[in-house]
């Protein structure tokens, strides 16, 4: 009996049975039913529909497609994954990674074999070396600001220059250092540079002028800031308009411009302003190109110059952790330390209604008796503050006249110090304890996020890349002659059964399925043995009454 069985994810669409085609059609067509059986047109229709289930199916399509090209024998590397890597791409918003990285819900594919692969093809390829360029950059960024920071030009050279010339001299070394360096050879390197550097270092600081160290060092603050504006608009550009390498460049911008003050009320139509980084890195970068042109034109030394210099430098140090998200540790830790700090912000919103009540009541009993901590309303926030964390200073309190003062006093203390650090702390260490609960269920899905956005961020700045054709195996010409004419006779020879059956590729899925099968089967046949035991009791207990009838019919005949 015929029946249409349906494919299971791993095999591929039903083609002609075997008794619809010919021997000879049959062999040479095996192999192609495999490699048909991924489309990757259909991946992207599936992640654009947020089909999850789908979209993996379909990736288990791409996966049986590889193991059957390598035991076909087949040199492919450019081929095994060329279509999710981005090959058949025109443009990098066209590729598999982008579009899965696009949608939240579909992050979940970075899990499969097939991404995984991809993922680590790129890092092999591109990613790798990108990291590091802009790691290095970095750390040159954060080394002139803060010898910028540090140094005033108005007053002339600090007593520090000598230091800080040395600390310029000393990270420029390790910074211009080649990555095929780094290990046993790195560290040679390093320790005969700064030998050298520590015994010339007074010659060279007489013959050094302080003025124009601190300016080549604004202009190089400055370039090194500009490199990382461009960095963010090549990210940034075509994210906002999927048709934006077709407009002009005045209206991407202003359409980025509106999505960026959007992204602060509602989710921004990018997927580059939902990361936190990118809200404030593009900002960052433009005042540190303005700062360091400035001090270089028209330098200052008033209390604006020290607002934006300790601002700066805070924001620039702080923004360095994103690069460790690439760590197989912090790479998910990062993610769980914003959803923490969400957890801080409504806490603060539930905590400001009792932290402005009594600073309010403090700065009512204390007023007129000349307490510093209570004088001000600034200065009972403030103190009110401290209790939080355990900070609470009753001599105040021991000096209010009594009994009314004194009593109110110590009340307002004693339960603003109940409610705040038993009540309320409590209730913030609780939902910093759940969100880390829920955090590490999903732990390995950040942190795979997370590295799959760094290599997606490099590929931006470099467009999209090709998986390298690997050359292919080295063939003898005796070899090939023999392999044609084996090939020759046996298309001359009469085709066996055994010979026209393809050879079956079997996934673990399929595996499975037959295992699934199997039990099913035991577990049937182990009823009917069950049935067919009650029967035989059933039967021997037939027996019995049959004999007893007898023997209590048997007396009465005679």
């Amino acid at each position: 009996m015929n029946q249409t069985r349906r494919p299971t994810p791993c095999e591929p669409a039903r083609q002609p049975s075997h008794q619809d085609r010919t021997p000879g059609q049959e062999r040479n067509q095996a192999p192609a039913v495999t490699e048909a059986a991924f489309n990757l047109t259909m991946l992207h229709g599936y992640i654009e529909r947020k089909k999850f289930q789908r979209a993996w199916r379909e990736l288990d399509k791409c996966k049986l497609k590889v193991t059957a090209r390598k035991e076909s024998g087949e040199a492919l590397d450019s081929d095994l994954l060329g279509e999710l890597y981005g090959n058949h791409a025109e443009v990098l918003r066209e590729s598999t990674l982008f579009k899965i990285l696009r949608e939240p819900a579909m992050k979940g594919l970075l899990e499969h074999e097939a991404m995984a692969e991809v993922l680590r093809l790129k890092w092999k390829h591109f990613g790798n070396k990108m990291y590091i360029q802009q790691c290095l950059l970095y750390l040159l960024l954060l080394l002139t600001l803060t010898l910028s920071v540090s140094m005033d030009l108005d007053n002339g050279p600090a007593p520090e220059f000598h230091g800080q010339l040395l600390l310029c001299l000393h990270g420029s070394v390790a910074l211009g250092l080649d990555r095929k360096y780094w290990g046993l050879a790195t560290i040679g390197v390093i320790a005969i540079v700064e030998v050298v550097l520590w015994l010339v270092s007074e010659l060279i600081a007489l013959h050094a002028d302080g003025v124009w160290f601190i300016r080549l060092n604004n202009l190089l603050l400055s370039a090194v800031a500009a490199y990382f504006i461009w960095f963010e608009v090549k990210e940034l550009y075509g994210e906002v308009n999927e048709r934006a390498g077709k407009t002009n460049a005045c209206s991407v911008a202003l359409e980025a411009l509106v999505d960026y003050f959007r992204s602060f009320v509602d989710k921004p139509a990018s997927h580059y302003f939902e990361s936190t980084f990118n809200k404030l890195q593009l900002p960052l970068f433009v005042a540190l190109f303005v700062f360091g042109l400035c001090e270089v034109v028209s330098p200052s030394s008033g209390d604006a110059e020290l607002y934006v210099s300790i601002t700066l430098a805070f924001a620039t140090w702080a923004l360095s952790i994103q690069y460790l998200e690439v760590h197989e540790t912090a790479g998910y830790l990062i993610p769980m330390m914003k959803h923490m700090l969400d957890d801080v912000f409504k806490f603060m919103a539930f905590y400001v209604p009792f932290l402005c009540a009594y600073t309010i009541a403090y700065y009512l009993l204390f007023q007129g008796r000349n307490e510093d901590a209570y004088n001000t309303l600034s200065h009972s926030f403030v103190t009110a503050f401290f209790v939080l964390v355990g900070e609470i200073n009753a001599d105040p309190f021991e000096k209010l006249p009594a009994p009314g003062p004194i009593v109110l006093g110590y009340t307002l203390l004693l339960t603003h110090a109940t409610l705040v650090i038993v009540l309320l702390l409590n209730v913030l260490i609780a939902m910093m304890n759940a969100t880390m609960a829920t955090d590490m269920e999903t732990a390995q899905l950040d942190a795979i996020g997370s590295f799959a956005e760094c290599i997606l961020r490099s590929e931006k700045t470099i467009t999209l890349q090709r998986l390298p054709v690997a050359p292919p195996p080295p063939t003898n010409s005796r070899t090939d002659a023999m392999q044609r004419a084996l090939m020759a006779a046996d298309d001359e020879s009469p085709p066996s059964d055994a010979e026209d059956e393809p050879e079956p590729v079997v996934s673990l899925k399929t595996l499975h399925q037959k295992l699934l099968a199997i039990e099913e089967r035991a577990s049937t046949l182990a009823a009917i043995e069950m049935r067919f035991t009650a029967l035989k009791d059933e039967n021997a207990q037939l027996q019995e009454m049959l004999r007893r009838l007898d023997a209590f019919l048997c007396p009465h005949d005679m």
